[in-house]
């Protein structure tokens, strides 16, 4: 089972580059990282559009969903089936992660992934 792991740091990011600018519009001092990992059999050469949804971010919420990929001759997923998701939030998300994703063209064929947003 290969893992490819993701640390999303953009809120920490512009709180290191501008802490003058986040004090004084007073954005909370607990800034939280936020992960999102991807595992499965066979893991695409591009992650395509994988966010962390806004919606369970500003509540911290973490969730899961489960996939199952066919991919063709080029690489590209054909068609996907959500086999299972925690919430609503992370489905749309993981819908929009796979329509974007691509793989080497030896990866053809049908493939499961698993996505966990932490």
């Amino acid at each position: 089972m290969k893992k490819l792991h993701m640390v999303l740091g953009t809120v920490a990011l512009a709180v290191s580059v501008m802490p003058t600018a986040v004090a004084d519009f007073g954005v909370d001092a607990d800034v939280k990282d936020y992960t999102i990992n991807v595992i499965g059999t066979e893991l695409p050469v591009s992650l395509g559009s994988l966010n962390y949804p806004y919606y369970a971010a500003e509540r911290s919420m973490a969730g899961n969903c489960a996939i199952e990929l066919s991919i063709d001759a080029a690489g590209a997923a054909e068609s996907f089936e959500v086999l299972s998701c925690s919430h609503m939030v992370f489905e749309r998300e993981v819908r929009d992660f796979a329509r974007s994703l691509s793989f080497e063209p030896s990866a053809q064929g049908v493939h499961e992934l698993q996505v966990t947003w932490e």
